[in-house]
């Protein structure tokens, strides 16, 4: 009798991200979006255009972020109901803070709160009380907003930077690990760990990596023979932007993909290229920040142990290898359900075109969809679940195995940010 363990696990997923919620609800909050209106010449005094009506109150400290890279932690030292003053308790990325940036910010509560000592000090030297009226006059009106938050939009969606104060290159740097997951046809348990690499400010060139490393347990046969195999994969991919109305980029793939599966460790390995396709990006919404559809021809190779019965306790294997030619459709959607909860969706068709007789072969066709639901705890930290189905035509006729596969993931995020001009990290002590 076949057991489903996805309903239970979900279940069990939730209620550990309830969990996790409730105990950090004292030392975190929500990201809340704004602008800065302006800032001090030495960038140590900046406003934002959210204030008092926001929940802001003097003396707060909280972590801004652009495009989630770190830019200051600072201190609330003025307010006014729609705008607030902060001075920098320390500074990474100073040349962010000018006009019209739009940002995000985390506040800082309970232990992880650094101490203020100087706090009336700046209130003294307030740029939001000395020119309270100045600001008000060209503070910036809805129309305005609407296009810096369409900017943000587009930003989060490249994942890169375009300000040239920024001297070297950032990577953000993203590790995982799956502890639970489970594989249909047969329920193999498998556990796998990865890491995904994305520049974050380059302006014509975008790169991300994805790496990952599985292991396979799984019982054969009526002496019940456990075997335990391992799988690599890794899939490239590297973008030039912009090449029309910034809706349109030129694309380039690299994957490769090596597996132990069946009976008695017969394996596979794939590696597909794709050298320059074209990639459509369509213009975001707050509901749906990212949507892209792609396109690549691609050149596989190609090599596979082929299952060959001998007698009725004895299989051959021999291996077949091939270069193709496919057709590579990749379609990429992510919708924010709320202010924690996304949905992502990455879709692959790869059908095989047959010179011979000039057509599209559908029915030779590698086909992989993975849902990927997250829940973020921290703006760096998250958990997800990840339904992922697969279909490979070949593996029933080269090992008489399932071609179609269904594997359930438990997930837990990590993301960290490299690069960028650091030396100019400081603290104000005055």
């Amino acid at each position: 009798m076949k057991r489903y363990y996805t309903p239970m696990f979900l279940l069990l997923f939730f209620a550990l991200a309830a969990r996790i919620n409730n105990a950090l609800a004292l030392d975190y909050y929500e990201k809340i979006n704004s602008i800065v209106v302006t800032a001090s010449p030495d960038k140590k005094q900046f406003i934002i255009e959210r204030g008092a009506e926001d929940g802001i109150e003097v003396g707060d400290v909280a972590t801004f972020y652009f495009n989630d890279i770190v830019i200051a932690t600072a201190v609330a030292i003025a307010l006014r109901n729609d705008l607030s003053e902060w001075v920098l308790y320390r500074s990474m990325r100073p040349q962010y803070l000018v006009e019209n940036t739009p940002l995000h910010f985390v506040s800082i509560y309970g232990s992880q709160k650094p101490h203020i000592e100087n706090l009336q000090y700046w209130q003294k030297k307030s740029i939001l009380l000395q020119m309270y009226k100045e600001i008000k006059s060209r503070y910036i009106d809805e129309e305005k907003r609407k296009e810096f938050e369409s900017r943000k939009l587009l930003y989060e969606k490249y994942q890169l930077q375009t300000y040239q104060g920024l001297e070297f290159p950032a990577m953000g740097v993203t590790f995982n690990a799956a502890p639970i997951s489970f594989r249909s046809p047969n329920n193999e348990r498998t556990m796998s760990y990865g890491v995904e690499l994305k520049n974050l400010n380059q302006e014509k060139y975008v790169y991300a990596g994805q790496y990952k490393y599985s292991t396979l347990s799984y019982t054969y046969n009526a002496n019940r023979d456990k075997y335990s195999i391992s799988n690599y994969a890794s899939n490239q991919t590297l973008d030039r932007k912009d090449l029309w109305r910034e809706q349109y980029d030129y694309t380039s793939l690299l994957q490769y993909k090596q597996e132990r599966t069946g009976v008695y460790y017969p394996t596979y390995y794939q590696i597909d290229i794709g050298p320059i396709g074209i990639k459509r990006n369509f213009l975001p919404t707050e509901k749906i920040p990212t949507l892209t559809l792609a396109y690549l021809p691609l050149l596989q190779i190609y090599s596979a142990d082929k299952r060959e019965v001998e007698n009725t306790y004895y299989y051959r294997y021999t291996r077949q290898k091939g270069i193709y030619w496919r057709h590579c459709l990749l379609l990429n959607i992510k919708a924010q359900l709320s202010e924690r909860f996304s949905l992502e969706d990455a879709f692959s068709w790869k059908p095989l075109h047959d010179f011979i007789h000039s057509k599209v072969d559908i029915k030779d066709s590698d086909l992989k969809n993975t849902l990927l639901l997250k829940y973020e705890i921290y703006p760096n930290i998250s958990l997800s679940y990840a339904n992922t189905l697969t279909w490979d035509i070949r593996k029933k006729k080269n090992l008489q195995a399932a071609s179609t596969e269904w594997e359930n993931s438990f997930y837990i995020f990590y993301t960290m940010n490299f690069g960028g001009d650091d030396s100019k990290r400081e603290v104000n002590k005055d």
